[in-house]
Protein backbone atom coordinates (compact mmCIF):
# COMPACT_ATOMS: atom_id res chain seq x y z
CA UNK A 1 0.00 0.00 0.00
CA UNK A 2 1.24 3.46 -0.89
CA UNK A 3 1.42 5.95 1.97
CA UNK A 4 0.87 8.90 -0.37
CA UNK A 5 -2.82 9.77 0.26
CA UNK A 6 -3.61 10.63 -3.36
CA UNK A 7 -2.22 7.34 -4.61
CA UNK A 8 -3.78 5.42 -1.70
CA UNK A 9 -7.21 6.83 -2.59
CA UNK A 10 -6.66 5.76 -6.23
CA UNK A 11 -5.90 2.16 -5.31
CA UNK A 12 -2.14 2.70 -5.21
CA UNK A 13 -1.77 3.97 -8.80
CA UNK A 14 0.81 6.66 -9.54
CA UNK A 15 3.42 5.54 -12.10
CA UNK A 16 1.79 7.61 -14.85
CA UNK A 17 -0.32 9.92 -12.71
CA UNK A 18 1.59 11.03 -9.63
CA UNK A 19 1.71 14.79 -9.01
CA UNK A 20 5.16 16.36 -9.27
CA UNK A 21 5.63 16.57 -5.51
CA UNK A 22 5.58 12.77 -5.25
CA UNK A 23 7.30 12.01 -8.55
CA UNK A 24 10.53 10.83 -6.98
CA UNK A 25 8.51 8.28 -5.03
CA UNK A 26 6.59 6.84 -8.00
CA UNK A 27 8.39 7.72 -11.23
CA UNK A 28 11.15 10.35 -11.48
CA UNK A 29 10.29 10.96 -15.13
CA UNK A 30 7.11 12.74 -13.97
CA UNK A 31 9.20 15.63 -12.60
CA UNK A 32 9.13 17.16 -16.09
CA UNK A 33 5.76 18.82 -16.59
CA UNK A 34 3.82 20.33 -19.44
CA UNK A 35 2.17 22.68 -16.96
CA UNK A 36 3.74 25.48 -14.96
CA UNK A 37 7.51 25.59 -15.13
CA UNK A 38 10.07 26.62 -12.52
CA UNK A 39 7.69 25.77 -9.66
CA UNK A 40 9.33 24.92 -6.35
CA UNK A 41 7.47 22.55 -4.06
CA UNK A 42 7.83 21.33 -0.51
CA UNK A 43 5.45 18.59 0.61
CA UNK A 44 5.42 16.20 3.63
CA UNK A 45 3.09 13.24 4.17
CA UNK A 46 2.28 10.82 6.98
CA UNK A 47 0.62 7.42 6.65
CA UNK A 48 -0.01 4.19 8.52
CA UNK A 49 -1.26 0.70 7.77
CA UNK A 50 -2.31 -2.39 9.71
CA UNK A 51 -2.59 -5.85 8.18
CA UNK A 52 -4.46 -8.62 10.02
CA UNK A 53 -5.15 -11.33 7.43
CA UNK A 54 -6.09 -14.12 9.85
CA UNK A 55 -8.08 -12.25 12.49
CA UNK A 56 -5.39 -11.96 15.18
CA UNK A 57 -6.97 -8.85 16.72
CA UNK A 58 -10.35 -10.60 17.03
CA UNK A 59 -8.59 -13.62 18.55
CA UNK A 60 -6.92 -11.35 21.13
CA UNK A 61 -10.30 -9.76 21.95
CA UNK A 62 -11.79 -13.23 22.43
CA UNK A 63 -8.83 -14.32 24.57
CA UNK A 64 -9.19 -11.27 26.81
CA UNK A 65 -12.97 -11.68 26.97
CA UNK A 66 -12.77 -15.37 27.99
CA UNK A 67 -9.83 -14.78 30.34
CA UNK A 68 -9.43 -18.56 30.23
CA UNK A 69 -6.02 -18.70 31.91
CA UNK A 70 -7.33 -16.87 34.99
CA UNK A 71 -10.44 -19.08 35.01
CA UNK A 72 -8.24 -22.19 34.86
CA UNK A 73 -5.97 -20.97 37.67
CA UNK A 74 -9.00 -20.06 39.81
CA UNK A 75 -10.79 -23.38 39.31
CA UNK A 76 -7.56 -25.35 39.86
CA UNK A 77 -6.90 -23.60 43.16
CA UNK A 78 -10.50 -24.20 44.25
CA UNK A 79 -10.19 -27.90 43.42
CA UNK A 80 -6.94 -28.14 45.41
CA UNK A 81 -8.63 -26.53 48.42
CA UNK A 82 -11.58 -28.94 48.28
CA UNK A 83 -9.22 -31.90 47.83
CA UNK A 84 -7.36 -30.91 50.98
CA UNK A 85 -10.69 -30.50 52.78
CA UNK A 86 -11.92 -33.89 51.57
CA UNK A 87 -14.92 -32.33 49.78
CA UNK A 88 -13.73 -32.66 46.16
CA UNK A 89 -16.35 -34.18 43.82
CA UNK A 90 -16.15 -35.25 40.18
CA UNK A 91 -17.90 -32.12 38.93
CA UNK A 92 -15.17 -29.94 40.46
CA UNK A 93 -12.59 -31.89 38.45
CA UNK A 94 -14.60 -31.58 35.24
CA UNK A 95 -14.87 -27.81 35.70
CA UNK A 96 -11.06 -27.60 35.90
CA UNK A 97 -10.73 -29.78 32.78
CA UNK A 98 -13.24 -27.58 30.93
CA UNK A 99 -11.35 -24.41 31.89
CA UNK A 100 -8.09 -25.99 30.67
CA UNK A 101 -9.71 -26.97 27.36
CA UNK A 102 -11.02 -23.42 26.87
CA UNK A 103 -7.57 -22.00 27.58
CA UNK A 104 -6.00 -24.41 25.10
CA UNK A 105 -8.58 -23.48 22.46
CA UNK A 106 -7.97 -19.76 22.95
CA UNK A 107 -4.21 -20.26 22.66
CA UNK A 108 -4.72 -22.22 19.44
CA UNK A 109 -6.81 -19.37 18.06
CA UNK A 110 -3.92 -16.94 18.73
CA UNK A 111 -1.27 -19.13 17.14
CA UNK A 112 0.16 -18.63 13.64
CA UNK A 113 -1.88 -15.48 12.93
CA UNK A 114 0.53 -12.74 11.90
CA UNK A 115 -0.15 -9.09 12.61
CA UNK A 116 1.74 -6.48 10.59
CA UNK A 117 1.91 -2.75 11.30
CA UNK A 118 3.69 -0.18 9.16
CA UNK A 119 4.02 3.59 9.07
CA UNK A 120 5.86 6.12 6.97
CA UNK A 121 6.54 9.81 6.65
CA UNK A 122 8.20 11.70 3.83
CA UNK A 123 9.51 15.17 3.11
CA UNK A 124 9.95 16.13 -0.53
CA UNK A 125 11.13 19.21 -2.40
CA UNK A 126 12.09 20.09 -5.94
CA UNK A 127 11.76 22.34 -8.98
CA UNK A 128 9.82 21.51 -12.11
CA UNK A 129 10.55 22.38 -15.72
CA UNK A 130 9.44 21.70 -19.29
CA UNK A 131 12.79 20.27 -20.38
CA UNK A 132 14.61 19.38 -17.18
CA UNK A 133 13.63 19.13 -13.52
CA UNK A 134 14.90 17.89 -10.21
CA UNK A 135 13.40 16.63 -7.00
CA UNK A 136 14.44 15.13 -3.70
CA UNK A 137 12.84 13.33 -0.82
CA UNK A 138 13.64 11.85 2.55
CA UNK A 139 11.44 8.96 3.57
CA UNK A 140 11.34 7.03 6.83
CA UNK A 141 9.55 3.70 6.76
CA UNK A 142 8.75 1.39 9.67
CA UNK A 143 7.35 -2.12 9.36
CA UNK A 144 7.00 -4.68 12.15
CA UNK A 145 5.24 -8.03 12.01
CA UNK A 146 4.57 -10.36 14.93
CA UNK A 147 3.28 -13.91 15.24
CA UNK A 148 2.55 -16.12 18.26
CA UNK A 149 3.72 -19.72 17.93
CA UNK A 150 1.90 -22.12 20.28
CA UNK A 151 4.63 -24.59 21.22
CA UNK A 152 3.90 -28.27 20.59
CA UNK A 153 5.20 -29.20 24.05
CA UNK A 154 2.75 -26.74 25.61
CA UNK A 155 -0.02 -28.21 23.50
CA UNK A 156 0.79 -31.75 24.64
CA UNK A 157 1.23 -30.74 28.27
CA UNK A 158 -2.19 -29.09 28.44
CA UNK A 159 -3.77 -32.03 26.57
CA UNK A 160 -2.25 -34.50 29.07
CA UNK A 161 -3.52 -32.44 32.00
CA UNK A 162 -7.03 -32.39 30.51
CA UNK A 163 -6.88 -36.16 29.95
CA UNK A 164 -5.74 -36.83 33.54
CA UNK A 165 -8.51 -34.62 34.94
CA UNK A 166 -11.21 -36.28 32.86
CA UNK A 167 -10.04 -39.80 33.85
CA UNK A 168 -10.00 -38.82 37.52
CA UNK A 169 -13.51 -37.37 37.20
CA UNK A 170 -14.73 -40.60 35.56
CA UNK A 171 -13.13 -42.68 38.33
CA UNK A 172 -14.75 -40.49 40.97
CA UNK A 173 -18.14 -40.97 39.28
CA UNK A 174 -17.65 -44.75 39.09
CA UNK A 175 -16.60 -44.99 42.73
CA UNK A 176 -19.64 -42.98 43.77
CA UNK A 177 -21.93 -45.24 41.70
CA UNK A 178 -20.23 -48.37 43.06
CA UNK A 179 -20.75 -47.25 46.66
CA UNK A 180 -24.43 -46.51 45.97
CA UNK A 181 -24.92 -49.94 44.35
CA UNK A 182 -23.09 -51.66 47.19
CA UNK A 183 -25.38 -50.04 49.73
CA UNK A 184 -28.44 -51.16 47.78
CA UNK A 185 -27.17 -54.75 47.53
CA UNK A 186 -26.35 -55.05 51.26
CA UNK A 187 -22.80 -56.35 50.72
CA UNK A 188 -22.50 -57.28 54.41
CA UNK A 189 -25.09 -60.03 53.82
CA UNK A 190 -23.22 -61.07 50.67
CA UNK A 191 -20.02 -61.34 52.67
CA UNK A 192 -21.73 -63.61 55.27
CA UNK A 193 -23.11 -65.89 52.52
CA UNK A 194 -19.66 -66.18 50.94
CA UNK A 195 -18.12 -67.11 54.28
CA UNK A 196 -20.83 -69.75 54.85
CA UNK A 197 -20.17 -71.30 51.45
CA UNK A 198 -16.45 -71.33 52.15
CA UNK A 199 -16.99 -73.05 55.47
CA UNK A 200 -19.34 -75.66 54.00
CA UNK A 201 -17.35 -76.13 50.84
CA UNK A 202 -20.54 -75.79 48.77
CA UNK A 203 -22.16 -72.97 46.80
CA UNK A 204 -25.37 -72.30 48.67
CA UNK A 205 -28.55 -71.58 46.78
CA UNK A 206 -28.90 -68.23 48.53
CA UNK A 207 -25.47 -67.14 47.38
CA UNK A 208 -26.18 -68.34 43.83
CA UNK A 209 -29.42 -66.36 43.76
CA UNK A 210 -27.61 -63.28 45.02
CA UNK A 211 -25.57 -62.95 41.82
CA UNK A 212 -28.75 -62.66 39.79
CA UNK A 213 -29.99 -59.58 41.63
CA UNK A 214 -30.64 -56.61 39.25
CA UNK A 215 -27.83 -54.40 40.59
CA UNK A 216 -25.13 -57.04 40.81
CA UNK A 217 -24.28 -57.06 37.08
CA UNK A 218 -24.09 -53.25 37.06
CA UNK A 219 -21.82 -53.35 40.10
CA UNK A 220 -19.48 -55.75 38.30
CA UNK A 221 -19.47 -53.55 35.17
CA UNK A 222 -18.73 -50.44 37.23
CA UNK A 223 -15.83 -52.23 38.94
CA UNK A 224 -14.41 -53.38 35.58
CA UNK A 225 -14.74 -49.88 34.11
CA UNK A 226 -13.03 -48.37 37.16
CA UNK A 227 -10.16 -50.81 36.70
CA UNK A 228 -9.84 -49.83 33.03
CA UNK A 229 -9.74 -46.15 33.94
CA UNK A 230 -7.12 -46.80 36.58
CA UNK A 231 -5.02 -48.59 33.95
CA UNK A 232 -5.35 -45.55 31.67
CA UNK A 233 -4.32 -43.29 34.53
CA UNK A 234 -1.15 -45.30 35.10
CA UNK A 235 0.13 -43.87 31.81
CA UNK A 236 0.30 -40.46 33.47
CA UNK A 237 0.60 -41.11 37.24
CA UNK A 238 2.68 -43.35 39.49
CA UNK A 239 -0.42 -44.87 41.11
CA UNK A 240 1.43 -47.35 43.33
CA UNK A 241 3.43 -44.55 44.93
CA UNK A 242 0.30 -42.40 45.26
CA UNK A 243 -1.57 -45.28 46.89
CA UNK A 244 1.24 -45.77 49.41
CA UNK A 245 1.22 -42.04 50.20
CA UNK A 246 -2.55 -42.04 50.73
CA UNK A 247 -2.26 -45.00 53.16
CA UNK A 248 0.20 -43.08 55.30
CA UNK A 249 -1.59 -42.04 58.52
CA UNK A 250 -0.11 -38.56 58.14
CA UNK A 251 -1.94 -38.13 54.79
CA UNK A 252 -5.05 -36.96 56.66
CA UNK A 253 -3.31 -33.85 57.89
CA UNK A 254 -0.80 -33.57 55.05
CA UNK A 255 -2.43 -34.80 51.81
CA UNK A 256 0.00 -35.78 49.02
CA UNK A 257 0.44 -33.32 46.16
CA UNK A 258 -0.74 -34.88 42.89
CA UNK A 259 1.92 -33.16 40.76
CA UNK A 260 4.61 -35.10 42.66
CA UNK A 261 3.36 -38.35 41.12
CA UNK A 262 3.10 -37.26 37.47
CA UNK A 263 5.24 -39.45 35.19
CA UNK A 264 6.17 -36.55 32.87
CA UNK A 265 7.73 -33.38 34.20
CA UNK A 266 5.43 -30.40 33.57
CA UNK A 267 7.00 -27.03 32.88
CA UNK A 268 6.44 -24.17 35.29
CA UNK A 269 5.69 -21.81 32.40
CA UNK A 270 4.62 -21.90 28.78
CA UNK A 271 7.34 -22.53 26.21
CA UNK A 272 5.31 -20.83 23.45
CA UNK A 273 6.98 -17.89 21.77
CA UNK A 274 6.30 -14.71 19.87
CA UNK A 275 8.31 -14.09 16.70
CA UNK A 276 8.91 -10.52 15.54
CA UNK A 277 10.34 -9.46 12.18
CA UNK A 278 10.61 -6.05 10.60
CA UNK A 279 12.81 -3.20 9.49
CA UNK A 280 13.40 0.52 9.87
CA UNK A 281 14.32 2.07 6.53
CA UNK A 282 15.59 5.58 5.81
CA UNK A 283 15.72 6.60 2.16
CA UNK A 284 17.43 9.79 0.97
CA UNK A 285 16.87 10.43 -2.73
CA UNK A 286 17.66 13.03 -5.36
CA UNK A 287 16.07 12.71 -8.78
CA UNK A 288 16.61 14.23 -12.20
CA UNK A 289 14.41 14.17 -15.30
CA UNK A 290 14.76 15.37 -18.85
CA UNK A 291 12.60 15.51 -21.95
CA UNK A 292 13.96 14.19 -25.25
CA UNK A 293 13.74 16.82 -27.95
CA UNK A 294 13.94 14.21 -30.71
CA UNK A 295 11.20 12.06 -29.17
CA UNK A 296 8.26 14.29 -28.48
CA UNK A 297 6.34 13.36 -25.34
CA UNK A 298 9.09 11.13 -23.91
CA UNK A 299 10.74 11.97 -20.60
CA UNK A 300 13.26 9.94 -18.64
CA UNK A 301 14.16 10.25 -14.98
CA UNK A 302 16.47 8.70 -12.43
CA UNK A 303 16.57 8.65 -8.65
CA UNK A 304 19.85 8.19 -6.84
CA UNK A 305 19.18 6.85 -3.34
CA UNK A 306 21.05 6.15 -0.14
CA UNK A 307 19.40 3.48 2.01
CA UNK A 308 19.90 2.98 5.72
CA UNK A 309 18.23 -0.27 6.69
CA UNK A 310 17.96 -1.75 10.18
CA UNK A 311 16.50 -5.25 10.31
CA UNK A 312 14.63 -6.60 13.35
CA UNK A 313 14.37 -10.32 13.97
CA UNK A 314 13.87 -12.17 17.27
CA UNK A 315 11.80 -14.85 18.94
CA UNK A 316 11.21 -14.92 22.68
CA UNK A 317 8.97 -16.51 25.29
CA UNK A 318 5.54 -14.89 25.43
CA UNK A 319 5.96 -14.16 29.13
CA UNK A 320 9.28 -12.38 28.56
CA UNK A 321 8.48 -10.17 25.55
CA UNK A 322 8.81 -6.40 25.92
CA UNK A 323 8.88 -3.34 23.66
CA UNK A 324 12.60 -2.99 24.34
CA UNK A 325 13.26 -6.16 22.34
CA UNK A 326 12.45 -4.27 19.12
CA UNK A 327 15.19 -1.69 19.67
CA UNK A 328 17.72 -4.07 21.23
CA UNK A 329 20.97 -4.06 19.25
CA UNK A 330 21.25 -7.81 19.70
CA UNK A 331 18.08 -8.26 17.62
CA UNK A 332 19.12 -5.89 14.85
CA UNK A 333 21.50 -5.72 11.90
CA UNK A 334 22.35 -2.48 10.11
CA UNK A 335 23.19 -1.77 6.48
CA UNK A 336 24.00 1.28 4.33
CA UNK A 337 23.53 0.79 0.60
CA UNK A 338 23.29 2.79 -2.60
CA UNK A 339 20.45 2.19 -5.03
CA UNK A 340 18.57 3.83 -7.89
CA UNK A 341 15.19 4.05 -9.63
CA UNK A 342 14.80 4.55 -13.38
CA UNK A 343 11.57 5.72 -14.98
CA UNK A 344 10.15 6.76 -18.32
CA UNK A 345 6.98 8.60 -19.23
CA UNK A 346 5.30 9.01 -22.63
CA UNK A 347 2.55 11.48 -23.47
CA UNK A 348 0.47 10.12 -26.34
CA UNK A 349 -1.50 13.36 -26.42
CA UNK A 350 -2.85 15.96 -24.04
CA UNK A 351 -5.16 13.43 -22.32
CA UNK A 352 -3.34 10.09 -22.33
CA UNK A 353 -0.04 9.16 -20.71
CA UNK A 354 1.80 5.99 -19.74
CA UNK A 355 4.70 5.35 -17.43
CA UNK A 356 7.18 2.62 -16.60
CA UNK A 357 9.49 2.50 -13.61
CA UNK A 358 12.02 0.04 -12.22
CA UNK A 359 12.71 0.70 -8.56
CA UNK A 360 15.75 -0.51 -6.62
CA UNK A 361 17.65 -1.62 -9.72
CA UNK A 362 20.47 -3.04 -7.57
CA UNK A 363 19.48 -6.27 -5.76
CA UNK A 364 20.64 -6.93 -2.20
CA UNK A 365 20.32 -9.68 0.40
CA UNK A 366 20.21 -8.49 4.00
CA UNK A 367 20.93 -11.00 6.76
CA UNK A 368 18.99 -10.61 10.03
CA UNK A 369 20.08 -11.35 13.59
CA UNK A 370 18.50 -14.83 13.32
CA UNK A 371 20.21 -15.48 9.96
CA UNK A 372 17.01 -15.00 7.97
CA UNK A 373 17.37 -13.27 4.62
CA UNK A 374 15.50 -10.15 3.53
CA UNK A 375 15.60 -9.98 -0.26
CA UNK A 376 15.69 -6.47 -1.69
CA UNK A 377 14.86 -6.94 -5.37
CA UNK A 378 14.10 -4.68 -8.35
CA UNK A 379 10.40 -3.90 -8.76
CA UNK A 380 8.97 -3.04 -12.18
CA UNK A 381 5.61 -1.28 -12.50
CA UNK A 382 3.63 0.00 -15.48
CA UNK A 383 0.94 2.66 -15.38
CA UNK A 384 -1.51 4.56 -17.58
CA UNK A 385 -3.44 7.79 -17.10
CA UNK A 386 -6.38 9.31 -18.97
CA UNK A 387 -7.50 12.85 -18.23
CA UNK A 388 -11.10 13.38 -19.35
CA UNK A 389 -13.22 16.48 -19.11
CA UNK A 390 -15.09 15.34 -16.01
CA UNK A 391 -12.83 12.65 -14.60
CA UNK A 392 -9.27 11.36 -14.35
CA UNK A 393 -8.85 7.59 -14.79
CA UNK A 394 -5.60 5.89 -13.71
CA UNK A 395 -4.27 2.34 -13.48
CA UNK A 396 -1.04 0.57 -12.50
CA UNK A 397 0.15 -3.03 -12.53
CA UNK A 398 3.23 -4.65 -11.01
CA UNK A 399 5.32 -6.54 -13.54
CA UNK A 400 7.23 -8.33 -10.79
CA UNK A 401 6.16 -9.88 -7.49
CA UNK A 402 7.40 -8.71 -4.11
CA UNK A 403 8.37 -10.77 -1.06
CA UNK A 404 7.73 -8.25 1.73
CA UNK A 405 9.08 -7.94 5.27
CA UNK A 406 7.32 -8.97 8.46
CA UNK A 407 4.94 -11.88 7.71
CA UNK A 408 3.18 -10.04 4.89
CA UNK A 409 2.08 -12.39 2.07
CA UNK A 410 3.70 -12.20 -1.36
CA UNK A 411 2.17 -9.49 -3.46
CA UNK A 412 1.88 -8.30 -7.04
CA UNK A 413 -0.62 -5.51 -7.29
CA UNK A 414 -2.99 -4.19 -9.94
CA UNK A 415 -4.51 -0.79 -9.16
CA UNK A 416 -7.39 1.18 -10.63
CA UNK A 417 -8.64 4.59 -9.59
CA UNK A 418 -10.80 7.50 -10.65
CA UNK A 419 -10.63 11.15 -9.61
CA UNK A 420 -13.72 13.36 -9.90
CA UNK A 421 -13.25 17.14 -9.74
CA UNK A 422 -15.64 18.90 -7.41
CA UNK A 423 -16.83 22.48 -7.30
CA UNK A 424 -13.99 24.85 -6.53
CA UNK A 425 -10.59 23.36 -5.80
CA UNK A 426 -11.57 19.92 -4.54
CA UNK A 427 -11.50 16.38 -5.89
CA UNK A 428 -13.16 13.13 -4.82
CA UNK A 429 -11.19 9.92 -5.39
CA UNK A 430 -12.08 6.24 -5.46
CA UNK A 431 -9.86 3.24 -6.04
CA UNK A 432 -9.37 -0.47 -5.68
CA UNK A 433 -6.23 -2.57 -5.44
CA UNK A 434 -6.01 -6.30 -6.14
CA UNK A 435 -3.20 -8.64 -5.15
CA UNK A 436 -2.68 -10.86 -8.20
CA UNK A 437 -0.99 -13.49 -6.00
CA UNK A 438 -3.91 -14.29 -3.68
CA UNK A 439 -6.82 -12.29 -5.11
CA UNK A 440 -7.25 -10.02 -2.05
CA UNK A 441 -8.82 -6.64 -2.84
CA UNK A 442 -8.66 -3.33 -1.01
CA UNK A 443 -11.08 -0.48 -1.81
CA UNK A 444 -10.16 3.10 -0.93
CA UNK A 445 -11.54 6.61 -0.92
CA UNK A 446 -10.02 10.06 -0.53
CA UNK A 447 -10.40 13.80 -0.83
CA UNK A 448 -8.09 16.42 -2.26
CA UNK A 449 -8.01 20.18 -1.97
CA UNK A 450 -5.61 22.43 -3.85
CA UNK A 451 -5.01 26.07 -4.67
CA UNK A 452 -2.10 27.69 -6.43
CA UNK A 453 -0.03 27.44 -3.27
CA UNK A 454 -1.62 24.80 -1.00
CA UNK A 455 -2.28 21.07 -1.43
CA UNK A 456 -4.15 18.95 1.11
CA UNK A 457 -4.89 15.25 0.53
CA UNK A 458 -6.42 12.63 2.79
CA UNK A 459 -7.28 8.97 2.17
CA UNK A 460 -8.50 5.86 3.92
CA UNK A 461 -8.51 2.24 2.76
CA UNK A 462 -10.37 -0.68 4.32
CA UNK A 463 -10.82 -4.25 3.12
CA UNK A 464 -14.21 -5.98 3.13
CA UNK A 465 -13.01 -8.44 5.79
CA UNK A 466 -11.59 -5.62 7.95
CA UNK A 467 -8.19 -7.38 7.80
CA UNK A 468 -6.37 -4.42 6.26
CA UNK A 469 -6.71 -0.76 7.17
CA UNK A 470 -4.79 2.30 5.99
CA UNK A 471 -4.89 6.07 6.34
CA UNK A 472 -2.71 8.91 5.08
CA UNK A 473 -2.50 12.71 5.18
CA UNK A 474 -0.44 15.10 3.08
CA UNK A 475 -0.12 18.87 3.23
CA UNK A 476 2.17 20.75 0.87
CA UNK A 477 3.12 24.12 -0.57
CA UNK A 478 4.03 25.12 -4.11
CA UNK A 479 5.35 28.52 -5.17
Amino acid sequence: MSFDPRSMALGGAGVASSPIYNATLFNPALLVTSGKSNVFFSVPYLGARILDRDGFINAVDEYQKNNAQLAFDTQLQLAKTRFNQGTLVSNDIRVVAGAAAQWQNDLNNLSNKPLRVSASYQLSAGKTGHATAWGAHYRRYYVVGAQINFNQDDQQQISKAIRILNIMADIADNVEDTIALANELDLSTLEALINTSIDSGELTSKLEDYFYLPGMQQLIEEAIDTGRLATDLKEYLRLNDLEAALKDPDAINNPPQLNQYIRYKPSNKLQSTIAVQGAFISESSIGFATAFANFQGVTVGINLKQLQLTTIDFETDIADVSAGEVTSKGNQTEYNKFNADIGVSYHFNSTTKMGLVVKNVLPYDFLTALDNTIKYRPLARFGVSYQGTFFHLVGDVDLTSNDPIGFDPNKQYASLGIELPMTGYGALRFGVRKNLVNGATLPSIGLGFSTNQLNVDIAVAKSEKNDELGAALQIGLTF
